[in-house]
């Protein structure tokens, strides 16, 4: 085996291996947009994108933050493979908190992608289901929707994209 194609698979590994990067945090960033047709844009800046928010108003006679929505570009050479659940805290008892994805960066029922209910039975488990023959969603532009009606559901999701214009051949002979 060429020395140069080992190195290259033994650096993409530790690509891997590495700490998300939080591209927005409710806490720090404030709230992401509670309206479907205006998602708040997040930039995705690594393999391994964090976002954490609030969902779910301040009660239940609350609806100003039932749903939390954001809108993000997969750039070209690169393809969505998941967007795991890190950690979901309930409030109320609550078992799950609606998650849908959208094709663009605006949702609506025609463009839904995927639509799961994901709560603390879930964490570490991808939210969405991918229904491609690779399993992966191409670049493009695509929108989220977290939506709640019980008051103070947290959320941490890891939005995380692959590689998929790499491509090796034998030698490196450059």
């Amino acid at each position: 085996m060429n020395i140069k194609y080992l190195l290259v698979l033994i650096g993409l590994f530790f690509v891997e291996q590495v700490v998300a990067d939080v591209i927005w945090d409710e806490a720090i960033d404030g709230d992401l947009s509670g309206v479907r047709n205006m998602p708040t844009q997040v930039v995705l800046t690594d393999l391994n994108n964090t976002v954490t928010g609030t969902v779910g108003g301040a009660s239940d006679s609350d609806t100003s933050d039932r749903t939390d929505g954001m809108t993000f570009v997969v750039p070209s050479g690169f393809a969505l493979e998941a967007i795991i659940l890190n950690d979901y805290i309930s409030a109320n008892d609550n078992e799950a908190t609606r998650f849908a994805l959208h094709l663009g960066d605006t949702g609506s029922a025609s463009t839904r992608i995927s639509n799961e209910n994901m709560g603390e039975a879930n964490i570490g488990q991808n939210t969405i289901t991918i229904d491609t023959p690779s399993g992966l969603l191409p670049s493009g532009s695509y929108s989220m929707e977290i939506q709640e009606a019980r008051p103070g559901q947290f959320y941490e999701l890891d939005i995380r994209l692959t590689f998929v214009d790499l491509v090796f051949k034998d030698g490196f002979d450059d």
